[in-house]
């Protein structure tokens, strides 16, 4: 699996990049060189300077000082808990001892105020995975990368990808494919139609969250004529009552009403009932056009509405080069790993199943990128339809997780580290630790 970069919109082919993104197994990483070493050991340091910071706020200098003399014993409770939630499951399944994923724990905590559970998700239990410095990008570390550079750099990108309204009339301002909102709902009522007539509703329906993530809530019914629809338990439904459900439903949040779109013929037997997408990681350095980071393909199980890990989804490599995609994976409840060779509820074979519009798919998300503005990374979900792709949304704080599961690669060892620090290198994102606490929990309004 080769990771591929290029200009978005300059029509030159694509390009190998220096570190290939490879399906590997849980103990065959390439060494990493000492500018990725360097690389992760700022992005490190980025979050132990809000750590500090946020604890001398909330408790003084002397006791943050104190904390440090009961940070083992801190690391070690946490370990304890970690194995007793998790250590039996994981010693069965991938036969490391509950005894060594407690030193592993315990060691990653202390020193590097690792997560217990991304040392289970990232399987951490080996030396040539988490030593010198564990390189698989943790979301908090994440998260923080990603409000520090926006904030410093171009927020209005961030404020357009996360309210996915606001996406979808950027798009149509720049002529980019994308889901179309039939209806708009908050506070309890209808505040935007876009049907002109009746005839625009007879069609297959579906409706998800407009300002909030991963893919649940989702509904969708099925048009079967003379204003009835029918959703995934048989029930019958009137457009009214579908209306009057998601007026109450918007009472927490914002949300949209669209076309249910459907997989390009050569998808659905990876996924039979979600709508399946391409989540494409794009970069930017400063003052370079977007290029292309890696991609993986997400695919829905059993009845779920959505092809989110959080719903079931299993995702797949893909490779950069033709389109084809390899093993899929997925993490349960107990942080175990699981491998796929064949979909689980179809049982089509991945091997050698080469994705529809691929580099099409690339390249709409590159245009994108290149459109939107100054920012360090997008996540954009792409889906693939019988005519070709659509963007479905962007994220201006993509999931750290899905990537790294699917392909077995940490992110700190490819351009994705490279790009931050060359943005954490700008004068506007030089920024103290007083300034990291104050916007560690920022969001787009």
């Amino acid at each position: 699996m080769q990771m591929l970069q290029t200009a978005a919109v300059s029509g030159e082919p694509f390009r190998p990049a220096p570190q290939p993104f490879a399906r590997t197994t849980y103990h065959d990483h390439s060494p990493a060189t000492s500018e990725q070493l360097a690389a992760a050991a700022q992005i490190f340091e980025l979050g132990n300077r809000l750590r500090r910071e946020a604890l001398i706020e909330q408790r003084g200098r002397l006791i943050a000082a104190k904390a440090a003399l009961v940070a083992p014993a801190r690391a070690a409770r946490a370990a304890l808990h970690a194995v007793h939630e998790y250590g039996a499951v994981t010693a069965e399944h991938s036969g490391v001892s509950r005894l060594r994923q407690f030193a592993w724990l315990w060691w990653l905590n202390l020193r590097h105020n690792y997560n217990p559970r991304d040392v289970y998700r990232f399987q951490l239990f080996s030396r040539d995975r988490a030593m010198p410095i564990p390189l698989f990008l943790q979301w908090e570390q994440a998260a923080l990368l990603y409000r520090t550079v926006i904030l410093r750099t171009d927020r209005a990108a961030a404020e357009i990808l996360a309210d996915k309204r606001r996406f979808a009339g950027w798009c149509a301002e720049h002529g980019i494919p994308t889901a179309q909102n039939l209806m708009e709902f908050e506070d309890g009522r209808i505040t935007r139609d876009f049907t002109r007539d009746a005839s625009a509703l007879h069609t297959d329906l579906f409706a998800k969250w407009g300002t909030k993530y991963g893919g649940d809530a989702t509904e969708r019914w099925l048009y079967h004529g003379d204003d009835s629809y029918v959703d995934d338990k048989q029930r019958a439904w009137t457009f009214a009552e579908i209306t009057e459900s998601l007026a109450e439903r918007s009472r927490e949040g914002v949300v949209l009403l669209q076309p249910r779109l459907v997989n390009h013929a050569a998808l659905r037997p990876l996924s039979p009932k979600a709508l399946s997408t391409i989540r494409v990681m794009t970069i930017q350095r400063p003052r370079e056009a977007p290029r292309f980071l890696a991609a993986v393909l997400r695919m829905g199980t059993g009845d779920a509405t959505a092809d989110n890990f959080a719903q079931g989804g299993i995702a797949s490599a893909i490779d950069a080069d033709t389109g084809v995609i390899g093993d899929a994976r997925r993490i349960d409840k107990q942080y175990r790993t699981h491998v796929y060779q064949t979909h689980p509820d179809t049982g089509v074979p991945f091997a050698g199943y080469r994705v529809p519009f691929w580099s099409e798919s690339v390249r709409l998300a590159l245009d994108a990128h290149a459109r939107l503005g100054q920012i360090a990374c997008v996540g954009w979900d792409v889906a693939v339809l019988e005519d070709g792709p659509v963007l479905i949304e962007g994220n201006w704080n993509p999931c750290t997780k899905l990537l790294q599961v699917a392909t077995q690669v940490p992110l700190l060892t490819t351009e994705f580290a490279d790009t931050y620090t060359a943005w954490l290198a700008e004068p506007e994102c030089c920024v103290d630790d007083r300034w990291l606490v104050e916007q560690e929990r920022w969001q787009p309004v």
